[in-house]
């Protein structure tokens, strides 16, 4: 019997694996399709992602060469602008160069149709950039130079400023107009002189009215520049530029051209002898490389003094304090009143709670009575007197005996 029951349950149990097993196959085979389906929906999605993304891209590109054509357009319109501003600018200072030549040169020295200085072209002033301003603009930078008014290096460096704002080409104009700004000795140092350019200007102004010092004087006054106390730094910079520029145009008047080897050298001296100057402060916080190269220094030192400014102004008193100051007040006519037995100002004797409270510690009465008061304690305020003993002098025996 139990052998039978056995059995019968063992096929049940095969008979129920058999439909769980059909149940998982039906399942996965559920899990499947819907797998399949979600994969062919991914499919579609991309495929329209990259329909979107390539029509996207053909958009970009036509919108890129809308742009470029634009920008083309922009551009070419800009030269057209540009090259009439050239043009107008040529115009207007060629009828300022020869109007203030014609109007402004003084008499006898005018200069006539044959004696114009050559203008430049119309093709070399179409190539040229055109001047950020005019002749008649640079000259009016400069000023008036009698020998004795302003230092040589003063008018010196305005004429520089004034070449580096006109092109090239317009050189001579620019230099007549500035022998225009002469007067006096000045002007006769270089009226009977050749001289058509900004440099043998400057070159024949420094033979008349500059110091006769030679190249290696120069040289050492340089090496031996320092800061003095309480000079500004930008003071200090103008002295040290001044000693470079005036070796560099004593080298070029002696050698011809200066060399890039010279120019070197002497920046390299310049460089160094700048960096000696500084105080210790400044030299500490420069790089070494600004004692080789001279403007680098110079920028370094006018940041530092600039720094150095602001700490000052941090560190120093204020210029407006909160605190309003203490009015001044007339001193008191009335009489100061002092207490004979505390030896302190503004009450009296019968006042003193000082003398009140000894008393009432000795048991006498608060108010005045007729016996004097109590010595203090400790020694008298006024000093003890000496005594001094008068001794009779004896009088001499020869008059005893008269």
């Amino acid at each position: 019997m139990n052998t039978r029951a056995k059995k019968g349950d063992e096929g049940a149990t095969a008979k129920l694996n058999e439909d769980e097993l059909e149940a998982l196959r039906q399942a996965l085979a559920k899990q499947e399709e819907r797998i399949r389906n979600q994969g062919a929906a991914l499919d579609r999605e991309r495929a329209e992602v990259d329909r979107e993304r390539e029509v996207f891209h053909r958009n970009r590109e036509a919108e890129n060469a809308r742009l470029r054509n634009e920008r083309d357009v922009i551009s070419r319109e800009r030269e057209a602008l540009n090259k009439e501003k050239e043009d107008e600018g040529a115009r207007r200072n060629n009828d300022d160069a020869f109007s203030i030549l014609r109007d402004e040169f003084p008499a006898g020295q005018r200069f006539s149709g044959s004696q114009e200085p050559p203008l430049p072209s119309s093709s070399v002033a179409d190539s040229a950039q055109p001047p950020p301003i005019s002749l008649r603009e640079a000259t009016d930078s400069v000023p008036w130079f009698d020998g004795y008014n302003v230092p040589v290096s003063q008018f010196v460096r305005a004429c520089r400023r004034a070449r580096e704002m006109v092109p090239p080409h317009y050189e001579r104009p620019l230099t007549i107009l500035l022998i225009n700004k002469l007067r006096g000795r000045a002007y006769g140092a270089v009226e009977d002189e050749s001289c058509a350019t900004v440099t043998q200007l400057i070159d024949l102004l420094n033979g008349a009215f500059e110091s006769s010092k030679t190249i290696h004087q120069r040289r050492g006054e340089l090496s031996t520049c320092y800061i003095k106390l309480g000079e500004h730094m930008l003071d200090y910079i103008s002295r040290v530029k001044e000693l470079r520029s005036s070796i560099l145009d004593a080298e070029r008047r002696m050698r011809g051209t200066v060399s890039d080897r010279i120019t070197a050298e002497i920046d390299e001296l310049t460089a160094a002898s700048f960096y000696d100057g500084l105080p210790s402060l400044y030299r500490i916080q420069m790089s070494p490389s600004c004692s080789v190269h001279p403007f680098e220094a110079f920028a370094a030192a006018k940041a530092l003094a600039v720094r150095e400014e602001l700490e000052r102004q941090r560190r120093g008193p204020r210029n407006n304090p909160r605190v309003a100051p203490a009015l001044e007040r007339p001193p008191d006519a009335s009489p100061t009143i002092w207490c004979r037995y505390c030896k302190i100002s503004g009450h009296e004797i019968q006042d003193c709670r000082k003398r009140q409270y000894n008393n009432a510690r000795q048991g006498n009465p608060a108010g005045p009575s007729s016996r004097p008061d109590s010595p203090r304690v400790g020694p008298p305020p006024t000093r003890p007197v000496r005594s001094i003993q008068a001794i009779p002098e004896e009088e001499p025996e020869s008059e005893s005996s008269e």
